[in-house]
């Protein structure tokens, strides 16, 4: 290392509080209190305080662009957790299907009490097919709710849930860079940070914490047709990744003209899905770059 990129002492001091800062964890006792990660309404009247107020959970879900009425439309949660937004969705009408690394005690109790017919399942997130769901496979509407940054391979994991997804899946996750980012400061590039012990939180499950910039990025590398920002506070960001294209002019010329396709694997049409193979895509366009998203 060069004299001049040695760090100064007020940079030294800067970096130690940044690792201070990411070690905390303000929910860690109310978890360990409550027993609880979510808040819960019971039908009976009864407020179940958990670990995240339930003001705190009503701004999130308002951010979703998830109608009230979700009759006719299937819902998957990875991650449920205690339960909190399976039963809201299935509360709006809709299938849902919960599935989580982790069999919880709390949330088969509170199933029970809201007489819930949601299937909950043990699976990994890397264990989806376009075959899983209902109906012949894939879901309408995904929940990927504070799960990203648990995960050592999160590229993978949205590709997987990109593979079921067919409307809207809702991306919410702990970002790295939240002040600097509503501070209007632009990052070079995309990033995640990555924790090899308790980094996050004092906690060993938390293996990356991306940039709101790398969080859009990921969701559009993993095949999502667009990624749009929907809220940052409290060092998280909220993505609803869009399988297909919306509001798209109806009567629209053709962008580009295809003049050929192939495989870099085998010079020809043929590619498999199931291995990173890439198709090459040679067209005419006379247009301009279009921008990323």
């Amino acid at each position: 290392m060069h004299p001049s990129e040695v760090p100064s002492p007020v940079e030294l001091a800067e970096i130690e509080e940044l690792r201070q800062r990411r070690r905390s964890n303000g929910l860690r006792d109310k978890l360990t209190a409550t027993g609880l990660y979510h808040s819960f309404d019971l039908p009976d009247g009864t407020r179940l305080e958990g670990a995240n107020p339930m003001d705190r959970q009503l701004w999130r879900l308002r951010s979703f662009p998830i109608s009230e009425d979700l009759r006719g439309k299937s819902v998957l949660d990875i991650g449920p957790w205690d339960g909190f937004f399976t039963f809201e969705m299935e509360r709006r009408g809709a299938d849902v299907t919960a599935i989580d690394y982790v069999d919880l005690d709390s949330f088969r109790l509170l199933a029970e009490q809201f007489g819930s017919k949601a299937r909950y399942e043990r699976m990994e997130v890397y264990e989806l097919t376009p075959s899983f769901g209902p109906a012949g496979g894939g879901f309408d509407i995904v929940l990927f709710l504070g799960v990203l940054y648990h995960l050592k391979h999160p590229l993978l994991a949205l590709e997987k849930i990109c593979g079921v997804t067919r409307e809207l899946c809702v991306v919410d996750t702990f970002v790295s860079n939240q002040p600097q980012f509503l501070a209007g400061q632009q990052t070079a590039f995309p990033y995640l940070e990555i924790y090899e012990r308790d980094e996050l939180g004092g906690q060993l499950d938390n293996w990356c914490g991306p940039s709101v910039e790398a969080v859009l990025s990921l969701v559009r590398q993993a095949g999502f047709a667009s990624a749009e920002l929907l809220d940052v506070r409290e060092n998280t960001a909220r993505v609803a990744a869009w399988r297909t294209w919306r509001n798209l002019p109806e009567d629209i010329e053709a962008a580009v003209t295809l003049k050929a396709i192939s495989s870099h694997a085998n010079r020809g049409r043929s590619f498999s899905s199931a291995k990173e193979e890439y198709l090459q895509l040679w067209c005419l366009w006379d247009g301009e770059a279009p921008p990323l998203g």
